[in-house]
């Protein structure tokens, strides 16, 4: 992941090794027409760092018990088809919106152990390559005291679209976030825990991907 610069779910490079915390997609501008549309003031929110009330994650990490369902890279991907299934119900919806809007705002507080704590285990385990890619420089960086953000570089929330029960009890979902200078839209995945939806995986999308407009 060395150089990655993708927006929401991966914000910091640590290290030559390490880069962290939450992924983005591709920019709204070489999107479909509809996704530009979607970049327009209207609607779209920054999230405060005061929402970032989730309780964190704890360290370690990891511990050596395997993660479920954890995917490995796949040599010859196939090409990404957004999955069909049941429109989410208002419930479902607004609490999709809010795991989103959640892991935002604790990205625009600095405060990464929280925003992990939107993520799955299975997901944080791909993303930062399980107890292997723990050094010296992740442990460091996450035990510094939060620094908030400063407000003309905070992430917004644009569009949460498309919410759909999957097949395999997930739940899926297009979102558009924006920095000060582009717009990127992911296709996520989320998985039911005890407590609300987590992050479960994510799909960088591109104008091919987005469903025809109406």
């Amino acid at each position: 992941m060395t150089g990655a610069k993708h927006m929401w779910l991966v914000v910091a490079a640590i290290s030559l090794a390490v880069a962290l915390v939450l992924v983005g997609g591709r920019r709204a501008g070489t999107t479909a027409a509809g996704l530009r549309q979607a970049t327009a003031d209207t609607g779209t929110v920054v999230p405060d760092p005061v929402e970032c009330d989730i309780e964190p994650r704890q360290l370690p990490l990891f511990d050596e018990t395997p993660v479920a369902g954890e995917s490995g890279a796949d040599p010859s991907p196939t090409p990404f088809v957004i999955p069909d299934g049941e429109r989410a119900d208002e419930a479902t919806v607004d609490a999709i919106t809010e795991a989103v809007r959640g892991s935002l705002a604790c990205r625009n507080a600095g405060d990464y152990l929280r925003a992990y704590a939107y993520f799955s285990d299975r997901f944080l385990h791909d993303l930062i390559g399980g107890p292997a890619g723990v050094d010296a420089a992740l442990m460091a960086f996450l035990t510094e005291s939060p620094t908030p953000v400063a407000e003309p570089e905070r992430l917004t929330l644009v569009d949460v679209s498309e919410v759909r029960r999957l097949a395999d009890d997930r739940v899926g979902a297009i979102v558009v976030t924006r920095s000060a200078d582009e717009a990127y839209a992911d296709y996520l995945f989320f998985v039911e825990a005890d407590d609300g939806w987590l992050i479960d995986d994510r799909v960088f999308l591109s104008d091919k991907d987005f469903p025809p407009a109406p």
